[in-house]
């Protein structure tokens, strides 16, 4: 059964927390997700993919990162592949990601406004931000941005 495709409110959860201990079904049931490959997320993730409810669930992508413990990296060296992915679909384009596992700073706000995305909401886990990404990040770091 193959997965869903974006959901109404045309967001993507982005996971850059090495450990998460988030119930990663959930997430799935509202949005696409993509989550940092790590040692810890690794059993979670093979758990999610396993589950037979996948016409319920949104797509769990698991993204590799040279250090999964730098969450601002972690985040913007998804970025490119998420756009790819989510920018043109049959349902049209995503307008926003969900973060999970950064809280928003100053700096973190300036460098997303500058790839597109405008953070509107700090969450307990993470923020909302809307927008798309307008740039090719390639592999800028985050301190390039």
């Amino acid at each position: 059964m193959a997965w869903k495709d974006l959901g109404d409110d045309r967001k993507v959860e982005i996971i850059v927390d090495p450990d998460y201990r988030g119930d990663l079904i959930a997430v799935a049931s509202r949005h696409p997700v993509w989550i940092v490959a790590s040692p810890e997320n690794q059993p979670r993730i093979l758990a999610a993919w396993d589950t037979e409810d996948h016409g319920h669930l949104h797509e769990i992508n698991q993204y590799e990162t040279p250090d999964p413990n730098d969450r601002l990296q972690s985040l913007v060296g998804t970025l490119d592949e998420l756009d790819n992915e989510h920018g043109y679909t049959t349902l049209g384009s995503y307008d926003g990601i969900i973060v999970n596992g950064l809280q928003p700073t100053s700096v973190l706000c300036e460098k997303l406004a500058r790839l597109g995305f405008n953070i509107i909401q700090a969450t307990p886990s993470g923020f909302l931000a809307v927008g798309r990404l307008t740039g090719y990040v390639g592999s800028k770091t985050f301190s390039e941005l």
